[in-house]
């Protein structure tokens, strides 16, 4: 098959929205505690199991499909109780849900992802390709060409300067220079996500020949301050966030026209 109906999608979305509806909307915060405590032997994990495939079913009144959602999303869920918290398990978690909605689909479908629908299109191939180049490519190559101002660095001048003079220091400037250094360090993967999801909207808003929301979105990010004092930090965030933009800028510019040549 080389391209999918408008009724095809329409069960996808309906698997999809299934999903959303019991992992998020009907499985209360009380569920995920016992959970976690308890692993597979909570019976919150039966009551959430049962919800998914009863949900899945009255969506799209396939019963092969619930059935295969159901038995996926427990043994899923089974897993990720053995897991911690952290934000790349649940990612994790969501994306081994939404590959196995994909898979079911398209074996309902009765077939396979045809390399003509996105490997053999070229309009597909360059929004994936521009995009992904927006995520790590760019995340690298911004680290890189910020490394000199970067915070490191400034730690390690920091740190120069704390070991001559931690005579004369007091214990308090010590321990608040440590704090100071632990907040960004814990900031740090944060604001590589932030970066991403900021070229990825500029990418769409220039794909869109929506400028101004480029404005809007480069003045709301000035909302943060730093104290003049900072000036190292200042400086490093303020490239950074301007190479971020002009590369973003650039890229959606040659995917615009790239698909004018299709």
């Amino acid at each position: 098959m080389t391209g999918f109906t408008q009724i095809d999608i329409l069960l996808l979305l309906k698997l999809i929205l299934a999903h959303c509806i019991s992992d998020f909307a009907l499985q209360p915060s009380s569920w995920v505690e016992d959970r976690h405590i308890n692993k597979h032997k909570s019976k919150f994990l039966y009551y959430h199991t049962l919800v998914t495939g009863l949900t899945a079913l009255v969506l799209t009144l396939n019963w092969k499909l619930a059935l295969i959602v159901t038995i996926s999303h427990f043994f899923i869920d089974v897993w990720k109780s053995y897991r911690s918290r952290a934000i790349q398990n649940f990612l994790l978690d969501q994306l081994f849900h939404l590959i196995v909605i994909g898979l079911s689909w398209l074996y309902i479908l009765g077939g396979v992802l045809n390399h003509q629908v996105i490997l053999s299109n070229y309009t597909y191939m360059i929004y994936v390709t521009g995009y992904f180049i927006a995520t790590y490519p760019l995340s690298i190559l911004i680290k890189v060409c910020t490394s000199k101002w970067g915070i490191e660095n400034n730690r390690t001048t920091a740190n120069t300067s704390t070991t001559i003079n931690q005579v004369q220091q007091p214990s308090q400037n010590l321990i608040g220079q440590l704090q100071e250094e632990e907040r960004w360090d814990e900031l740090k993967e944060a604001g590589r996500w932030i970066g991403i999801i900021e070229r990825m909207l500029i990418i769409t808003f220039v794909l869109l020949e929506q400028y101004e929301a480029i404005g809007l979105l480069i003045a709301g990010k000035s909302i943060i301050r730093f104290k003049e004092s900072d000036q190292r930090k200042s400086e490093y965030f303020l490239f950074g966030t301007l190479l971020s933009i002009s590369l973003s800028i650039f890229l959606a510019l040659a995917m615009k026209v790239a698909l004018q040549h299709k």
